[in-house]
């Protein structure tokens, strides 16, 4: 090898392998103190690329696992609540079989309605309070609306009329396109099966008639005249037969909201200026009197009972309690002198509520009395110090002289159409009011309002494009009855809580969601409220309500049960992804230790012998030098 002075390159060439060594040497120390193969996009740009995206995955899948186990929370509280409904509805069902049976009294099957009632206001309660996150489990609080058109009318001759419809939505009677006196079509809605009745035809020449009230039961109460004064009938739709009800000794006439039946279908309250035996047979007969009289009659047995209380007129409008024991009334002599009377005492009972409770009412109108006599009706007077001239529901209790008021509206609107629920509860109204916001075109809406748990709700969503209503009828079942003024055509409309959907996320993109929806726990047990088993025949009907309740909780609790299943299976299955992802980032991004350590011992000693090599090439040129100077010495 040549010795020169102009440059060292064997110096230069080992400079260079000793900075690449020792660059190499670094980047193993790094790899080996991180424990990661890919520190930097310039150690494996696609390596990075790929395991990025892994990364987001299974951070994303993680998540995803977390929000299942809060997801399969959910449904474990709402499936732990509907085990304590079903257990409810097991003791209501219970209660209704003992009370169907003939051995009981009417004094004891009302103790077993008193805890019926109580345990179907505690479901209603679990339904409302259930709650996961500040989340209504089991209302959505939104409602879908569908309508059935029930008569075509004509606006020009006003030929469809709306008559009495059941408290509970099935049974409505209606005109049908014609006008013709003393005829009546009664439909039921739950089969489609309609009837005529032509009273001149089925009961003989009528002078005039009317429907006064229709049952849950499809029973009809007929007021027919045929010229001796009128008497009262009954139609039963399930047998297309007449009964007669009464046999007048006077010129008896009946307003429609006059006369009521009590929620079971047992007691009948009527006035009459007949003095009728006590505990007769109606239809036997009685005698004239100068004064209307209260009464009540048992439609199961015929006879008919009265404590003697005698009327200033006869009755305007009478709603009797569930049971069959109280009745609240007004008579055509007042709007708003408000009574009510004990059904079961002997003796005259009639209290004047307003003297009772020491309130001035000038406006009322009456929703319903209690089985414990407490009488719920609406007014716009300031009855109680609540400030304002907004109309509010109140409730009356004559006996203990209280007076409360239920509502603290502060919005106008004419409360109308009220109907109260059998357990006496809970009330559906109609209203122009604004009250929960969604009402600002003031059109008429159909409201509930349970006194059991303070919640108001509106079920209806009309607007200002919707036509306007003539009569209306509501229901305890929030299926409501009009007649549309312009077209004169009779509709039902029928207002359903939706269920409610959970979009729970467990994963990437749309197919990593799973939906799951849980049905409305009001609506599938729809008879909250509405059960009484203060009879015999009602506690039957009772029991056949609750045994269609459980079966519907049980279709609840099967999709709540299917949803756990399927959260079960995700969650195993993000569980399984994490691990995969993880260990495909490893193979990755992960250092091969025992690889990085024999090239850490290789470059070491690449370095240390570069390094050595290096000084010995530095040298060179001193040996030039050496050469240069022994020359001149010579």
């Amino acid at each position: 090898m040549a010795v020169t002075l102009g440059k060292n390159l064997s110096s230069l060439r080992v400079s260079r392998q000793l900075d690449a060594n020792s660059q190499r040497l670094s980047s193993t120390f790094e790899r080996l103190s991180s424990g990661l193969r890919i520190n930097s996009a310039v150690d494996d740009p696609a390596g990075l690329a790929v395991s990025s995206k892994l990364q987001a995955d299974a951070r994303v899948m993680n998540r995803a696992r977390l929000n299942l186990n809060d997801a399969t929370s959910l449904l474990n509280v709402a499936d732990g609540a509907l085990g304590q409904v079903s257990s409810l509805l097991t003791r209501m069902s219970e209660l209704a079989a003992q009370s169907a049976n003939g051995s009981f009294s009417l004094t004891q099957r009302i103790s077993l309605n008193k805890e019926s009632q109580a345990l179907d206001q505690e479901i209603r309660r679990i339904t409302a309070g259930t709650t996961f996150n500040d989340l209504n489990i089991f209302r959505s609080g939104e409602f879908s609306e569908s309508s059935v058109l029930l008569a075509n009318g004509d606006g020009a001759f006003n030929l469809a009329s709306l008559g009495e419809v059941s408290d509970n939505g099935r049974y409505a009677q209606y005109g049908a396109g014609f006008a013709i006196a003393d005829y009546y079509t009664i439909r039921d809605r739950e089969t489609g099966d309609s009837y005529v009745m032509d009273l001149n035809t089925d009961i003989g020449s009528v002078v005039s008639s009317s429907v006064l009230e229709v049952t849950d039961s499809g029973l009809a109460i007929l007021g027919v005249n045929t010229g001796s004064g009128t008497n009262l009938y009954s139609y039963d739709f399930a047998t297309a037969t007449y009964t007669a009800l009464t046999a007048t000794a006077t010129s008896d006439t009946f307003a429609a909201d006059g006369v009521d039946v009590s929620a079971d279908g047992r007691t009948l309250v009527f006035s009459s200026q007949t003095i009728y035996a006590d505990e007769a047979v109606a239809t036997s007969g009685g005698t004239a009197g100068a004064a209307y009289r209260l009464y009540s009659l048992d439609l199961t047995t015929g006879i008919v009972r009265t404590n003697g209380t005698d009327l200033n007129a006869r009755l305007s409008r009478a709603e009797v309690s569930g049971d069959g024991t109280q009745v609240a009334y007004l008579t055509t002599a007042s709007t708003t002198a408000l009574y009510t009377a004990d059904l079961t005492s002997r003796v005259s009972s009639a209290t004047l509520v307003n003297s009772a409770v020491g309130a001035t009412i000038t406006n009322l109108t009456l929703a319903g009395i209690r089985d414990t006599g407490e009488v719920i009706f609406a007014s716009n007077n300031n009855l109680v110090g609540n400030g304002n001239s907004y109309s509010q529901f109140f409730m009356a209790d004559p006996d203990a002289g209280t007076l409360m008021q239920l509502t603290a509206f502060e919005q106008s609107g004419t409360i109308a159409n009220v109907k109260l629920s059998t357990d006496a509860s809970t009330l559906f109204f109609t209203s122009t009011g604004n009250y929960t916001g969604e009402n600002a075109d003031a059109r008429t809406q159909l409201f509930r309002l349970d006194t059991s748990i303070g919640e108001l709700e509106q079920l209806s969503g009309f607007t200002s494009s919707d036509p306007a209503f003539g009569n209306i009828r509501t229901t305890t079942t929030g299926r409501m009855f009009v007649i549309e003024t312009a077209a004169d055509d009779v509709i039902q409309y029928d207002f359903s809580e939706n269920a409610v959907n959970f979009d729970f996320k467990a994963g990437n993109g749309a197919e990593g969601r799973i939906l799951t929806s849980i049905a409305n726990l009001r609506e599938s047990l729809s008879f909250l409220g509405s059960l009484s088993l203060s009879s015999q025949s009602a506690s039957q009907d009772a029991l056949d309500e609750i045994e269609l309740g459980m079966e519907a909780l049980s279709q609840v609790r099967g999709s709540i049960g299917a949803g756990l299943s399927r959260l079960g299976i995700a969650n195993e299955i993000a569980e399984s992804l994490v691990i995969e992802f993880d260990a495909a980032i490893s193979r990755i991004r992960d250092v091969d230790v025992a690889r990085e350590t024999a090239e850490l011992v290789r470059l070491n000693i690449l370095q240390q012998s570069g390094a050595a090599l290096l000084a010995q090439t530095n040298l060179q040129p001193n040996l030039a030098v050496q050469l240069i100077s022994g020359a001149v010495v010579q």
